[in-house]
């Protein structure tokens, strides 16, 4: 593009030059194309560069009867790939060639039907579903998809669809001024777009009583809330978030505020030699935490950075 703005402004110079003479002439010139990277699956993305020609005719006014012409620029020959920075290796590209590739990607459901994860629309008729927290996918809960979308990225056929809480404990820290409240040590912010399951908005949360929160987490020790429940079904305590301060020798990490011990956890499809200061873990427990220690007895993996949103529609 900058060469052409540059061959374009010569040749108006040219043009405005003195001289009574006419001339004609023709260009042939060779352009570069970059075709755009997917972002989708949170990967790194590299772009294909493709080179073309493009031909045009012009006429000129100067004395030495050059002349200005235009021609079409080069189409790109290029190709693009992407991939998911997550630890399952799922990514999305189709590399130019017309298939479909697998795909993965986080948000909150929203509304019946299909789900639609970053302008995608998955088909779920043949998706396996494992929902935890919950009888089912309802409105506002964050969803983790993987299946398989096209080569134009605008449709796609989902093969597993999992979902499961974020957060749960005691309410503390009621703030409707800032649109916050605290559980476990961790700050749950809401906004227009978070759904109340059982209540009319964070007027109805009070101290002490037992929240469960779906939510995309932010910076350690904070989570976006999609979806609400004032009193859900089950109390057993929850914690969602990225590991710090982790100590081996005590067996102990950090989330957010919490202080999570896991010397009695067991880690159900991970192994606990893999848990790291900046993963993303869920912590589960069956008594409230005492002093803030909350006594873990299972340590699951996290969906992992980064996060997008995704909707369902019917």
């Amino acid at each position: 593009m900058l060469g052409l703005l540059s061959g374009g402004a010569i040749a108006l110079l040219l043009s405005c030059g003195g001289g009574g003479g006419g001339g004609s002439g023709s260009g042939l010139g060779t352009g570069t194309g970059v075709v755009a990277p997917s972002a989708a699956g949170g990967g790194d993305s590299a772009a294909g560069n493709g080179a073309g020609t493009g031909t045009g005719t012009g006429t000129g006014t100067s004395a030495d009867g050059a002349g200005s012409g235009s021609g079409s620029a080069g189409a790109s020959g290029g190709t693009s790939t992407a991939g998911n920075g997550g630890t399952d290796g799922s990514g999305v590209g189709s590399g130019g060639t017309g298939v479909t590739a697998d795909a993965a990607g986080i948000g909150a459901a929203d509304g019946l039907g299909s789900i639609i994860l970053n302008g995608l629309r998955y088909n779920t008729d043949n998706a396996t579903f494992s929902i935890e927290d919950a009888t089912e996918l309802q409105i506002g809960m964050s969803a983790r998809v993987a299946g398989k979308v096209d080569a134009n990225f605008t449709s796609g056929v989902a093969t597993q669809v999992m979902s499961a809480a974020e957060l749960r404990g005691a309410a503390s820290g009621v703030d409707t001024g800032a649109g916050t409240f605290v559980v476990m040590g961790t700050t749950v912010s809401i906004d227009s777009a978070t759904v109340w399951g059982d209540a009319n908005g964070l007027a109805d949360v009070r101290p002490a009583n037992i929240v469960q929160v779906w939510g995309l987490p932010g910076a350690p020790g904070t989570l976006r809330a999609t979806r609400v429940l004032v009193t859900p079904a089950l109390t057993e305590p929850l914690a969602t978030g990225t590991v710090q301060n982790l100590d081996t020798l005590h067996k102990t990490f950090v989330l957010g505020q919490l202080t999570v011990d896991y010397s009695a956890a067991a880690f159900p499809g991970i192994a606990a030699s893999s848990l790291a200061n900046g993963v993303i873990v869920r912590a589960r427990g069956v008594a409230p935490p005492v002093a803030g220690i909350l006594a873990a007895t299972t340590v699951q993996a996290g969906t992992p950075f980064p996060w997008s949103m995704a909707s369902r529609s019917s």
